[in-house]
């Protein structure tokens, strides 16, 4: 079984975004983001509210550039992990009212990246991945 490691001290893009809802997409979109790209984005809405990640494009070097999705608190390590180009990630639900998205690419290839849409939705809904 092959690991991956990432060892990286700083984030080169991303950013803090508070309210019901709103856009990101990777540098450059929809053009090619950058090699050795390092991008957080921290996303947070009311408590007993949830956020909600839809991703409208997603196209990434398969097995060297990773979009990773930290649930709320537990920041030590993915909830899951998005690489490649085939398909478009399914529609995810956080468990809380914080989500973190990190987006790592190498120094080799690039893609278009990706866009992805997220809102904040209701306490009742359920993790879904």
């Amino acid at each position: 079984m092959r690991k991956t490691i990432f060892l990286v001290s700083e984030t080169s893009c991303g950013n803090f975004l508070n309210g019901p809802s709103g856009t990101v997409t990777s540098s450059n979109y929809p053009g090619n983001y950058d090699n050795d790209d390092y991008c957080t984005w921290q996303i947070q809405v009311p408590v007993n509210k949830k956020v909600r990640l839809d991703f409208t494009e997603f196209k990434t070097e398969t097995g060297k550039d990773y979009v990773l999705i930290y649930d709320t608190s537990q920041y030590d390590r993915p909830v899951i992990v998005f690489d490649g180009t085939t398909y478009k990630p399914p529609p995810f639900t956080s468990s809380g009212n914080v989500l973190r998205v990190r987006f790592i690419s190498d120094g080799a290839t690039t893609r278009k990246g990706f866009s992805f849409n997220y809102k904040q939705v209701g306490k009742y809904n359920i993790l879904s991945i």
